[in-house]
C-alpha cells in the first residue's frame, strides 16, 4: 500500500492523468502530423496565398465566403511571408498547435466538472477526432479551430468565481 503524499509536497509532483494526457497529446500530434504528410494547398487556401497580404490591411478585413476572417488571414499570411509555401508542413503544425490547444482547453474544463478521468477520454476523444478529419488536416481550418478555441477560452476564463480582474480578461 503506498503512503499518502503530504498536502505540503503534492505540488512538486505531477498529476499522473495530466502526464497520461500530455504523453497522449503528443502521440496525438505525431499521428496527425505523419499522416498528414504530403498533404499540398487546396481549394480556399489560394484566395488567403493570393488575394491577402500583410502589407495591405485592407485584404485582412475583407470577408471570405461572407465569413470575418482576420485572425486566419494574418496567421496564414505570417507563415507565407517568414515561411514561403514550399512545403505544407509549418501550415499544418499551425492547425495542429490550434488543434491540440483546443484539447487542452477540454480536458481542463471536463476535469473542474466531472474529475479527470472523463477528462482524459473526453480530450482523447477530441484529439484523434476533432470536428472531423477535414478540421485536421486541411490547414485552412484553422479557421474552425481557432473559432472553436476562442469559444473554449471564454468559458475558461469565466468559469469560477467572479474577480475584478477577471472582469478586465474578458
Amino acid at each position: 500500500m503506498t503512503k499518502p503524499v503530504p498536502e505540503a509536497h503534492q505540488a512538486s509532483f505531477p498529476d499522473r492523468w495530466a502526464v497520461a494526457f500530455g504523453a497522449i497529446a503528443l502521440a496525438a500530434a505525431v499521428a496527425l502530423l505523419w499522416l498528414g504528410l504530403g498533404m499540398t494547398f487546396f481549394s480556399d487556401e489560394w484566395a488567403f496565398i493570393e488575394q491577402r497580404s500583410l502589407g495591405d490591411p485592407a485584404s485582412w478585413f475583407a470577408p471570405h465566403n461572407e465569413h470575418w476572417v482576420t485572425f486566419p488571414v494574418l496567421l496564414y499570411r505570417a507563415v507565407v511571408e517568414t515561411i514561403g509555401i514550399g512545403s505544407y508542413v509549418p501550415f499544418h503544425l499551425v492547425l495542429i498547435a490550434l488543434h491540440l490547444a483546443v484539447a487542452t482547453l477540454v480536458y481542463r474544463l471536463t476535469e473542474r466538472s466531472a474529475g479527470p478521468r472523463f477528462a482524459l477520454i473526453g480530450a482523447t476523444i477530441v484529439l484523434f477526432l476533432g470536428g472531423g478529419f477535414e478540421n485536421l488536416y486541411w490547414a485552412f481550418q484553422i479557421s474552425f479551430v481557432g473559432s472553436t478555441l476562442l469559444g473554449l477560452l471564454a468559458m475558461e476564463v469565466t468559469d469560477g468565481p467572479a474577480a475584478p480582474g477577471r472582469a478586465w480578461l474578458v
